[in-house]
């Protein structure tokens, strides 16, 4: 992971998903943004970039619907136009054929795996995100944060309910509604 301690990038909205420009091993692409999902290439794009597979894991999606998906290695993954790089990241692979990202005219997805580590702002206005590391001082105001459920590898956070039920929730950018 390289050392700055803050970089911005923006984003777009397309088929109400956001879409994002990064680059891995140098070869920049566009992904979804998914604060809810796992980084994700197309078959396409990991022939394009020469990987090979490493192993593979069992996944359960949105629609609990549980599959066997392989995975790779890739060397550098860099953000936009960024100069900060994230280096051995795992990512999943699509099998051939799945063509699920071409509706977004996008190569895959980055997930709460590359960026779990980092403040994360959303600015709608903007269209910009914007990461900061946590560890040195930060100068932004906390007041309006909520805080993600600890221990917990995916932004989950509690809501009190008007009957005062404590509902877990998860924050996920990449779904179609709530």
């Amino acid at each position: 992971v390289s050392s700055a301690k803050q970089f911005s990038f923006p984003y777009d909205v397309v088929g109400g998903k956001m879409r994002i420009e990064a680059s891995i091993n140098g070869i920049k692409k566009r992904f979804i943004f998914d604060t809810g999902g796992q980084t994700t290439v197309s078959y396409k794009y990991f022939k394009e970039l020469g990987l090979q597979l490493t192993d593979s894991v069992r996944v359960t999606d949105s629609g609990s619907n549980k599959k066997v998906i392989k995975t790779a290695k890739v060397k550098d993954f860099s953000f936009a136009d960024t100069k900060y790089k994230i280096d051995n990241v795992k990512t999943l692979v699509l099998d051939e054929g799945n063509a699920i990202f071409e509706c977004y005219e996008c190569d895959g997805l980055v997930g709460n795996d590359i960026f779990s580590k980092f403040i994360v702002e959303i600015d709608s206005k903007t269209k910009t995100i914007t990461f900061k590391t946590n560890d040195e001082p930060i100068n932004i105001s906390l007041r309006n944060m909520i805080k993600f459920n600890e221990g917990s590898v995916m932004p989950v956070f509690k809501i009190n309910l008007a009957n005062g039920t404590l509902l877990d929730v998860l924050f996920d950018s990449g779904s179609r509604s709530l």
